[in-house]
């Protein structure tokens, strides 16, 4: 092969990928809309109540900052976040819409992609949010705002990425029941694995790279340790559990379903061009 055909298989890889990369954005938009279209009044209700517990929490100094943020950002996001991924597939078999989409041109992957960036979307602000409003309230009352910016960031990180472990079990769920039934069984699985790294980082306060902390690190929640012991033995713990748990939860999510939507694209173009 000559270096001018290189070059123009090169560029016209180069050119598949990008087309690629426009068409899944393409298709994403509708659906991300549609499931506003769904889901916007859940999204803004749990927005509106959580930022007004807050921000009245904090205001009125019926508890102590740390107190008000772990009960109403950790505690409540993540009930939020439950309910929130109860209704995107099993909602859509209850209703029947669900064979709706399946006959739509459009990869399944790409469905599960979008119910996915929409519900982690919705946590995130919603978590961002309520941080705002608490963070307003504060103002002039010498309380540490500054943590309570932090640990709301903290929040919307962990939160979001806990977002696809509730929703990865509802694939399956026929009917919303089902569904919130998987979602209530990983939360409780979830809040017994939320005791290990707390059990690991009160018992190894310098830690080290082992099978234990790595398993600790994994847990989407554990970025909400930081701070939580007074000899600061959580600032080593926060490094790999921040990366670990950007990895796991976040870029091989979004990695392994644009590659399966791209596949999936790609297979029902050539099956059409074989027709």
């Amino acid at each position: 092969m000559s270096d001018k055909e290189v070059v123009k298989s090169e560029h016209n890889t180069g050119s598949a990928a990008g087309a690629d990369r426009v068409g899944l954005v393409c298709m994403l938009k509708p659906l991300l809309y549609s499931q506003w279209q769904q889901q916007r009044w859940q999204v803004i209700l749990a927005a509106v109540a959580m930022a007004v517990l807050l921000a009245g929490t904090v205001r009125a100094q019926l508890v102590s900052m740390r107190e008000a943020a772990t009960a109403i950002l950790w505690f409540g996001g993540y009930i939020v976040a439950g309910f929130l991924a109860i209704s995107p597939i099993g909602g859509e078999r209850s209703n029947g819409t669900w064979q709706h989409l399946m006959a739509l041109p459009t990869p399944r992957a790409a469905v599960i992609l979008a119910k996915w960036l929409f519900g982690m979307i919705s946590i995130v602000c919603i978590v961002l949010i309520a941080t705002a409003a608490g963070w307003i309230a504060g103002q002039g009352l010498y309380l540490p705002t500054g943590w309570l910016l932090g640990q709301g960031l903290a929040a919307a990180f962990g939160l979001g990425g806990w977002y696809i472990v509730l929703l990865l079990p509802t694939l399956r769920s026929p009917n919303e029941y089902s569904a919130a039934t998987m979602v209530l069984a990983v939360s409780v699985v979830g809040a017994v694995w939320y005791l290990h790294p707390v059990y690991i980082l009160a018992l190894t306060p310098d830690l080290r790279l082992g099978f234990g902390p790595l398993v600790a690190a994994a847990h989407p929640l554990a970025v909400s340790l930081l701070g939580l012991f007074s000899d600061n033995s959580s600032l080593y713990f926060m490094p790999p559990c921040i990366a670990v748990a950007a990895a796991l939860w976040w870029i091989v999510p979004a990695a392994v379903m644009g590659w399966l939507c791209r596949r999936q694209c790609r297979d029902a173009w050539l099956a059409e061009a074989i027709s």
